[in-house]
């Protein structure tokens, strides 16, 4: 990964970058004609000092093959990896300066697309294509950001141009989800943002050195919006609030799971976050909620992996640039995404007749036409899955109690406890303040606690009958009173 002849004043380090954009992935399903075949979903990983890509098991970790083998087509010091709108996977080749293409069924060198070192290309890293169709790479020795025709190959111009907004050693590469530019910026710790449609520098998104960030290669925006980067010299992965850049944690703590020099990042179709770390030569895995060490998905050396740099999950099935799961029609080329009714289907395979989400139901009668768990909305909606944790026949998404079965709403005692009246009074014996005897207005004079209608001190319970006692002795005593006047009169 080091080039011999490359005279430079800068802290060179072997394999800087790469394309780290890739979210969550669904699991890939072809469609040829009405017929859905299930394919598992692989992740493919450069070896930066084998000069190839390898393949392994998306779901196990198990290696597969060499998908590119070593030095395929002239690769040297493989970074950048990405899947093009034509289906092909792009390799940036660091050392020979150019991006080569590959066959995305079989892995077979197609050509240069890039040829060396057009447009100034020096040290290729990172790889995207843009909104606009078009293949944006970071030129590491060049500080900028060149842009080829995303058809041709042929170079457009320099979209960040040298050192713009103080670019120095340029490496990862994403469009934020507001459309804009965000490149890590290897030799002054920062992550800097710029206009995605004209290149114009923005702000330092994440100042140098923020949150303690060092050698920054690998970003990606997560499930969760906020901004991933992988912290070299700190082996580390950062995470930085997704609309601000205000630092939030260290997502993966220094060498969590033995994480020694974090390059690439990805979440995968798990929902989990993967790191390649490059100087053990194995791929990590961790909580993609909590940051928490899973396990080496791939092992140390697994299939003679060697320095291993970018990692992608081919969970674009259409090979359009647009994952799966974000893909308005997963089975048919359309990067454009253009859903002219906006109902959710892209207008390329927007008909009664097409299964656009390969559940077997066809969009006619799909309730859900791009949810392939649901052909009805349910209890929960498309996209959404109707759990019902409890089975009380209510789904958790509308349930106000999903681990209750006896209440679907918390009501006056909370989930878990019974909502029981025993005097009938519109209060919940769990409190009301006197349960045996009915008292909506739940007075308490005298504030113990305790309700007047059974509390000794005001009118109620036992001390009633004091009173009564005494009006009995009165009346008593004067009936008595006027027997005895009787007597005097008639004696």
């Amino acid at each position: 990964m080091w080039r011999a002849n490359q005279v430079t004043t800068r802290n060179r380090v072997p394999g800087l970058g790469k394309n780290c954009i890739l979210g969550a992935a669904t699991a890939i399903v072809l469609i040829a004609g009405s017929s859905v075949t299930a394919q598992p979903v692989r992740l493919l990983v450069s070896s930066g000092f084998i000069d190839s890509v390898l393949r392994y098991d998306g779901a196990t970790g198990d290696f597969i093959d060499a998908f590119v083998p070593a030095a395929s087509g002239g690769l040297d010091g493989p970074e950048g990896l990405v899947f093009g709108p034509d289906g092909n996977l792009y390799v940036s080749s660091e050392n020979t300066d150019s991006v080569l293409r590959y066959d995305g069924a079989t892995g077979a060198f197609s050509d240069a697309f890039i040829p060396a070192a057009a447009g100034g290309l020096n040290a290729p890293e990172g790889l995207v294509f843009g909104p606009d169709g078009n293949l944006y790479v970071s030129s590491f020795f060049t500080d900028s950001i060149l842009r080829y025709n995303g058809a041709t190959g042929a170079f457009s111009d320099a979209f960040v141009p040298a050192a713009g907004g103080g670019l120095d050693g340029p490496v990862g590469l994403v469009f934020g989800p507001d459309g804009n530019l965000y490149v890590s910026s290897f030799n002054t710790d920062s992550i800097l943002r710029y206009n995605g449609a004209t290149g114009a520098f923005i702000d330092a998104f994440v100042p140098a050195a923020g949150g303690g960030l060092d050698g920054p290669r690998c970003l990606v925006f997560g499930p969760d919006g906020n901004l991933y980067v992988s912290s070299r010299f700190t082996n580390s992965v950062l995470r930085y609030n997704g609309a601000t850049g205000a630092f939030i944690d260290a997502f993966v703590p220094a060498a969590a799971g033995g994480l020694f020099g974090p390059f690439g990042l990805v979440f995968g179709p798990d929902g989990n976050l993967y790191v390649s770390s490059s100087s053990t030569d194995s791929v990590l895995r961790y909580n993609g909620a909590t940051g928490a060490f899973i396990d080496a998905f791939v092992p140390a050396a697994a299939g003679g992996l060697d320095f291993p740099t970018f990692l992608i999950f081919d969970n674009d099935d259409d090979f359009d640039g647009v994952p799966d799961e974000t893909d308005n029609c997963p089975f048919v080329p359309n990067t454009d995404q253009t859903d002219s009714d906006g109902d959710g289907v892209g207008d390329v395979c927007d008909n009664a007749a097409f299964d656009n989400d390969g559940d077997g139901t066809a969009n006619g009668t799909d309730g859900c036409p791009t949810d392939p768990n649901k052909s009805d909305p349910g209890q929960c909606g498309c996209g959404n899955l109707d759990t019902d944790s409890d089975g009380d026949g209510v789904a958790d998404c509308v349930d106000g109690c999903p681990t209750d079965p006896n209440k679907t709403d918390p009501g006056q005692c909370g989930c878990g406890v019974s909502d029981d009246d025993a005097d009938a009074d519109g209060i919940a014996d769990c409190v009301d303040n006197c349960v045996d005897a009915a008292n909506a207005d739940q007075a308490d004079a005298d504030g113990d606690g305790i309700g007047d209608a059974c509390d000794d001190c005001c009118g109620g319970g036992m001390p009633m009958m004091m009173p009564l006692m005494l009006m009995g002795w009165k009346w008593g005593r004067s009936r008595s009173r006027r027997r005895g006047a009787l007597r005097r009169s008639r004696g």
